[in-house]
């Protein structure tokens, strides 16, 4: 069954670093963006993309972990600041193996002291 992560408004995803310059592609409109990965988190990510995306474009995104791959569809969100050349995107639909896949290499992740932590946003 698929599985579509519907955030909280109120408490942001914790995000873990990706180290090691991990290694993903985004496949939108029949092409392939070779990325590295930047951040992750149960709801979404930043990755530096070999090319820029146009907002609000649709992307398959697939990236090996630990776990094993994990394929999700993801929105390309538009970026805070260009001259990182970071690229957000969030979740869109993913099947459960994907989901688990993904908790447990944020799991991982976390385990290994690349997380970021929880913020509550808002009063």
């Amino acid at each position: 069954m698929a599985h579509f992560p519907q955030p909280q408004r109120n408490v942001r995803a914790p995000r873990v670093r990706v180290p090691d310059n991990a290694q993903v592609v985004f496949i939108s409109e029949n092409y392939k963006i070779p990325a590295v990965l930047n951040k992750l988190s149960s709801t979404g990510g930043t990755a530096r993309l070999a090319r820029k995306c146009p907002e609000g474009a649709l992307a398959e995104i697939r990236l090996n972990t630990r776990s094993g791959s994990v394929q999700a569809l993801v929105e390309i969100l538009s970026s805070p600041d260009p001259v990182l050349h970071e690229q957000p995107f969030r979740f869109v639909a993913m099947g459960d193996e994907d989901r688990q896949m993904l908790q447990s290499a944020l799991a991982h992740l976390r385990a290994q002291g690349y997380g970021e932590g929880t913020v509550t946003v808002g009063f």
